[in-house]
């Protein structure tokens, strides 16, 4: 029985350093299309000596000339008075991989408005999620949100929509959306699993609670998505449209 023993400790030993070459499988179908179109967004700034530095997520949202439309936060650029006028902006397929460059195309930060469009070159197959219509989601829907909350991890954030668009009070112009998220997660696109659309993205939390995120509509957005005017060329300097505002000071906190 001894020898029985040994032997299966011995077998156990040496199968050890195998199970912890063990992963969890990833995503399949459409959940995988959103999770390979989602980026990390990165920013530097020569006069606050910032080199690419985590800042945000990303989606890419549409198919252009030359390359894609990326969707984020308008707090996570220079539209943001609070961040500096100089960010250049660059993304990643995931934490630590390599970074691409990207231009901003247009941003917007005020009371009810809290976007910004990127434009990444490249004639890379990339999977695009395109924009949908909140007014289509209904309570309850089943969402996924991909993002890089404080840059630990690329995480699938599955969630359900939880409220109407608000038309009072201090997040009038939002919904909530129950899911998991924390700072970083900002310009991450919440899709609706039903619709397979992006509904909207994420904007703010309320540090300290378990209360759902806020979400940007998405037929706020759409229309300046559209109109985002694509760079030159991509050696071109590029003048991004930027419409300065201040955000509203509530007992919120962005993500």
């Amino acid at each position: 029985m001894k020898k029985i023993l040994s032997l299966a400790l011995a077998v156990a030993m040496l199968l050890a350093p195998l199970c912890t070459l063990a992963e969890i499988k990833g995503l399949t179908g459409f959940d995988k299309k959103v999770y390979d179109g989602a980026m990390a967004l990165y920013a530097s700034s020569e006069s606050y000596r910032i080199k690419d530095r985590f800042i945000c997520s990303a989606q890419v949202v549409e198919k252009i000339e030359g390359g894609y439309k990326l969707l984020s936060a308008g707090h996570c650029t220079p539209a943001n008075a609070d961040l500096p006028s100089d960010m250049t902006f660059s993304v990643a397929s995931d934490l630590g991989k390599p970074l691409t460059p990207v231009k901003l195309m247009a941003a917007k930060l005020n009371d009810s408005e809290d976007w910004s469009v990127f434009y990444l070159a490249t004639d890379k197959k990339l999977s695009v999620v395109s924009l949908g219509d909140e007014n289509n989601a209904k309570i309850n829907d089943k969402t996924i949100d991909v993002n890089f909350s404080l840059s630990l991890a690329k995480e699938v954030s599955m969630g359900l929509v939880s409220s109407t668009v608000q038309n009072q009070g201090p997040m009038a112009g939002f919904f909530q959306v129950t899911q998991f998220d924390s700072h970083g997660a900002s310009g991450s696109s919440v899709v609706d699993e039903r619709t397979k659309k992006v509904i909207g993205i994420v904007i703010a939390g309320v540090d300290g609670t378990t209360t759902p995120t806020w979400i940007e509509p998405i037929s706020v957005i759409e229309k300046a998505v559209n109109k985002a005017a694509l760079p030159r060329s991509a050696n071109t300097k590029f003048d991004p449209l930027i419409e300065q505002g201040l955000a509203k000071e509530t007992a919120w906190t962005k993500n």
